[in-house]
């Protein structure tokens, strides 16, 4: 009977644990997301005031109620969904193609010394080329259409992914290495077993950055050249002064990223769940 109480007892404190530990989130959660909201709202407040009280311009700067009610007006139209369409097709297939090409080009170049070393220079220096100011001869090699604005996206996307998941191969404790070889592990096994899952978060990180360039290059690209996307409308807003329509789209796109993101951190936590205690 000892041993059933104090099994009973044991898992009656972890219960308690696990409830302390939930509302503790729950209260943390909470109080993240109230000062998330008043700097939100000191910001617009702050903004909006000015603008009303032409202590700034609102000709150059716009203000909260103007770009409100043009995200309103946008987002009840067909066309500017056809745009955002657009510009979530050519970053998608930017972020995909750039990203699983630097993972397997690092899995490869991090397995083998000697391609790493002989490649180095040659990555350090095309790394080192400003992407976006190459996007003209992009534009040009590959066309308006979308393989330019793919491959601008490809070109921010690839480096970043790719030093991303050199560093968390590179980061493996070498101990783990060491004793999985002692346990008589393959050198796939290993990688399996050991390499890659410590490798998720650095590469995650870097896929996240990686997400952000690529939707950079794609809307730099369209702003060049391109008949329709979302960096398309943001030019020709601009070359019309229409200010509370740029930051409509800016801010839009900006949450849309963010919303990306997300999923992205959900998809890492999915995957990394096995660390939890």
């Amino acid at each position: 009977m000892n041993a059933v109480d104090n099994a009973m007892a044991a898992q009656a404190w972890l219960t308690l644990q696990e409830g302390q530990r939930r509302r503790k989130e729950l209260r943390h959660h909470a109080a993240v997301w109230m000062w998330r909201g008043l700097a939100v709202l000191l910001l617009l407040g702050s903004w909006q005031i000015a603008a009303d009280r032409s202590w700034i311009n609102p000709f150059f700067s716009s203000s909260p109620y103007a770009v409100f009610l043009y995200l309103q007006s946008a987002l009840s139209s067909a066309e500017f969904w056809s745009h955002v369409g657009i510009t979530l097709l050519e970053a998608g297939i930017s972020f995909v193609v750039g990203s699983v090409a630097a993972i397997l080009l690092g899995f490869f170049l991090a397995q083998n010394r000697v391609a790493r070393d002989a490649t180095r220079p040659l990555l350090i220096i095309m790394n080192s080329m400003p992407r976006v100011a190459l996007a003209p001869l992009l534009i040009i090699w590959f066309g308006l259409g979308v393989g330019s604005k793919i491959a601008v996206g490809i070109s921010l996307t690839f480096f970043v992914v790719l030093n991303g998941t050199l560093v968390g191969v590179d980061s493996t404790d070498p101990d783990h290495r060491l004793l999985s070889r002692q346990l008589g592990l393959t050198a796939r096994e290993t990688f399996y077993k050991v390499v890659l899952p410590s490798s998720v978060v650095s590469i995650f990180a870097a896929l996240n950055l990686g997400l952000v360039y690529g939707f950079l290059g794609v809307v730099v690209a369209e702003m060049l050249a391109s008949p329709k996307g979302l960096g398309y409308l943001i030019q020709y807003n601009a070359g019309l002064l229409r200010t509370d329509a740029v930051l409509a789209i800016v801010i839009f796109l900006a949450l849309l990223v963010t919303a990306i993101v997300y999923l992205l951190d959900r998809l890492e936590a999915h995957l990394l769940r096995w660390r939890r205690p």
